[in-house]
């Protein structure tokens, strides 16, 4: 189980680690946020805190069946990394993920340029 603590004593490591910058410390806090809720397996929950709530999340949804759907799926199935831009494909953007976990196509918006080769993404892609 996740106590009050434990998150309160991250903040401080974060703090500590970015060197008093608020900006730094915030983005570092919630990727460790981030992390602890999608990624983390529990060993008292048997699972990630993500798939033993949902459960409570569908009763509260507001959006129509099929779009819950959609989002469940998107975060369940959300990937992090470093990811490397490729060469795009058919007007595609691909990115490649550096820890060696496959390529993702990128969705853009219509007339948004695609970033260049060799680019760099860090975060987390979420399937559509």
């Amino acid at each position: 189980m996740i106590r009050h603590d434990d998150i309160e004593q991250a903040l401080l490591v974060y703090r500590d680690l970015v060197h008093g910058d608020p900006g730094a410390a915030l983005s570092a806090a919630q990727r460790h946020l981030e992390w602890m809720v999608l990624e983390r397996h529990s060993p008292s929950l048997l699972g990630t805190i993500l798939e033993k709530r949902l459960d409570a999340w569908r009763r509260k949804v507001t959006v129509e069946a099929e779009d819950a759907e959609d989002l469940e799926r998107a975060l369940l199935e959300s990937i992090t990394g470093i990811f490397s831009v490729q060469e795009p494909q058919n007007g595609t953007m691909w990115v490649e993920d550096l820890g060696g976990f496959g390529a993702y196509p990128i969705r853009t918006e219509p007339g948004q340029p695609l970033l260049p080769a060799g680019d760099l993404i860090v975060g987390r892609l979420f399937p559509t």
